[in-house]
């Protein structure tokens, strides 16, 4: 029996970033016999089980049912754990299980960068216990796997990059946008302040010659952040999962904006991945996110683009074209990468 330690993906959860990572590594085990622990340490103090055909889904509170856990994690052939924020509720299993842990990000630089220290103190030692007894590391980038490498010494075969690729479009059709009006600048996603959702807003302010459409979870804030900027006719929308790749087939830009510092650097970001699969070319604060500049990615440097730096219309689809054969790389790693999961889950 697999068993994730993780929450079950569903229509209430599937915008998170986390939990889209879950699914796509969950779509590759559907025939299996698995189940899915989903366990708190502050809610779900009455249990709840779900069966579905092969799946078990199990809602649990750590404290009031620790017996069920302990049963169904003696059953186990193997554990895949997503995220250090998960291994600290099954920690004592890493000593007598096989593991697969997929790390999905840098959970200690995390706490640290939100000032959280005490928990990014507590993550550290979950962390360190966690990624020395692994069987394996799943990294999302090779410069995540670099990041494991060189902060415990772990050199291990078994670990495996595993990218996150969304359903991308046809090369010839990145080309055939509406070209008659100005072009248009995309955002998509929250207003977590490492997301630099001012800078977007300044951006908006210094760059007239362009459209701009932001989708988000949160309208109303993201507009009242738009009249801080003085900004009154901002076209916001929230749309669901499914729509928005419609919306990025209509776009040319998308803003990208993270900072220069460990926590994008290692990212595999599930929104950069989706601009370059539909000809969005990203704005860009740093150029060094994730493993997109090893394969050559091509971007607008956010300085550039507030001064109307723009790249010609020919320029502007070569490095649309050039950015979907960075998606085919990348999905080639992650094929592969799949490959040898699937063989190490069935040993």
């Amino acid at each position: 029996m697999l068993v994730f330690i993780a929450p079950y993906p569903d229509c209430h959860n599937e915008q998170d970033g986390m939990i889209q990572r879950i699914a796509s590594i969950d779509s590759n085990f559907e025939t299996e016999n698995r189940v899915y622990l989903d366990i708190s340490f502050r809610r779900f103090f009455k249990k709840s089980i779900i069966i579905k055909n092969n799946l078990t889904v199990y809602q649990l509170n750590f404290f009031f049912s620790f017996l069920i856990i302990l049963s169904v994690v003696a059953k186990a052939r193997l554990l895949y754990v997503h995220s250090v924020y998960n291994a600290l509720k099954v920690l004592p299993f890493f000593y007598f299980k096989k593991v697969i842990l997929d790390m999905h990000g840098v959970v200690p630089e995390e706490m640290l960068f939100e000032g959280g220290n005490i928990a990014a103190y507590v993550y550290n030692c979950v962390e360190k216990i966690a990624v020395e007894k692994s069987y394996s590391i799943i990294s999302v980038t090779k410069i995540m796997q670099e990041h494991f490498k060189n902060k415990y010494g772990r050199n291990c075969t078994a670990d495996l990059v595993i990218p996150i690729i969304t359903q991308g479009v046809n090369a010839q059709d990145l080309c055939c946008k509406n070209q008659e009006d100005s072009p248009l600048v995309i955002y998509a996603g929250g207003i977590q302040k490492w997301q630099n959702v001012p800078k977007m807003l300044e951006a908006v302010k210094c760059n007239l010659s362009v459209r701009y459409r932001f989708l988000t979870g949160k309208p109303d804030e993201m507009l009242r952040l738009a009249e801080n900027y003085g900004i009154d006719n901002l076209e916001v929308k929230s749309v669901s999962p499914a729509l928005v790749e419609k919306h990025y087939l209509e776009s040319d830009y998308g803003f990208l904006l993270r900072d220069d510092i460990l926590l994008n650097r290692v990212a595999c970001p599930t929104k950069g991945i989706e601009y370059l699969a539909n000809g969005v070319v990203p704005i860009v604060l740093s150029k060094d996110v994730g493993d997109f500049s090893r394969h050559g990615y091509q971007f607008i440097r956010y300085e550039d683009f507030i001064l109307s730096k723009l790249p010609s219309l020919s320029e502007l689809n070569k490095m649309k074209n050039r950015n979907y054969s960075v998606i085919q790389s990348i999905q080639n790693e992650m094929k592969e990468g799949i490959t040898s999961l699937k063989q190490m889950v069935q040993v």
